[in-house]
Formats: C-alpha cells, sequence, structure tokens
C-alpha cells in the first residue's frame, strides 16, 4: 500500500505489480489508496486497469508486467533486497514511456537489469549465464546492459 501512495513512479509501478501477484489483490484494488489516488500517470492507469480487469493491456503495459513476471519467476518471495531488482526495472520502463520507446525483447531487458543489478551488489555473476536462463544470446545481453548503464547515469 506504501508503494502505491509513493511520490515514485516506479514505486508506484511497483505496487500496481505487487498488488497483481498479491493475494490479497481485490481487496487492494478497492482500498481508498488505489480509489483515491491522483499521482497515477497515464501509463499507471493503464497499468491499474491491466491489473482489474487482467485483460490485454497496451503493449508497453503487458511488456512491463509480463518483465517483472520473468524477475518473480526467479526472484520470490520479494524481500527489501529483490525489490531492488524490480525498482530498477520500473525505473527504466518509466524512462522508456517517458521517451516514447518500445520494449520489443523482455527478456533482453529482464537478463540486462538482473545483470547490472547483481553488478552493483558486488556480486560475480557471468553474462553468458544470465543470459542463458533468459534465452538469448550474450551479445545480446551485452547491448541491452549498455542501454541500462546509461539510463541509470
Amino acid at each position: 500500500m506504501k508503494k502505491l501512495e509513493s511520490d515514485y513512479i516506479e514505486e508506484r509501478l511497483f505496487g500496481l505489480f505487487l498488488t497483481s501477484v498479491s493475494s490479497r489483490r481485490d481487496e487492494i484494488l478497492t482500498s481508498e489508496a488505489i480509489l483515491q489516488n491522483n499521482k497515477f500517470s497515464a501509463v499507471e492507469k493503464e497499468y491499474l486497469s491491466f491489473v482489474k480487469t487482467e485483460k490485454e493491456a497496451p503493449a508497453r503495459v503487458q511488456a512491463a508486467h509480463e518483465t517483472a513476471q520473468l524477475f518473480y519467476e526467479n526472484f520470490h518471495p520479494i524481500g527489501t533486497v529483490e525489490a531492488g531488482l524490480y525498482l530498477m526495472w520500473f525505473t527504466i520502463f518509466a524512462e522508456l514511456t517517458n521517451n516514447r520507446q518500445n520494449i520489443k525483447n523482455k527478456n533482453a531487458w529482464a537478463a540486462a537489469i538482473e545483470y547490472v543489478w547483481h553488478k552493483l551488489r558486488n556480486e560475480k555473476v557471468s553474462q553468458s549465464n544470465i543470459a542463458g536462463r533468459y534465452g538469448i544470446s550474450a551479445s545480446t545481453m551485452g547491448k541491452y546492459v549498455k542501454s541500462v548503464n546509461d539510463r541509470l547515469q
């Protein structure tokens, strides 16, 4: 609930994702925090609609959600450490949205975000290992890692 009321778009987007996987989803979706939230941007309103209806959403929202789901397959339950991975993704997604860029390769974005997240935490990981887990080449992941790093600067 705190994430949904945050001043930061990446935290609100993360809150919407958490809502989608919560056992208390329906309760959260009818809460005051959602119904009276005037901080939501257009993309957040699209994401909220997607979480409520579970029907097809605009491509950018669908891609953002599916990318977060890729993380959820490997990183749940979501504690404070894992939350950083998701927040990094939603930060990048918000910037891509602001620049009107499409998310064409969800697996590449997910792999790159995870790799950069591990590196920022000083954990030893190999690009080829992470790329393999997401079914992409290390060279493709390398291009996306560069894009993530450029956006995080």
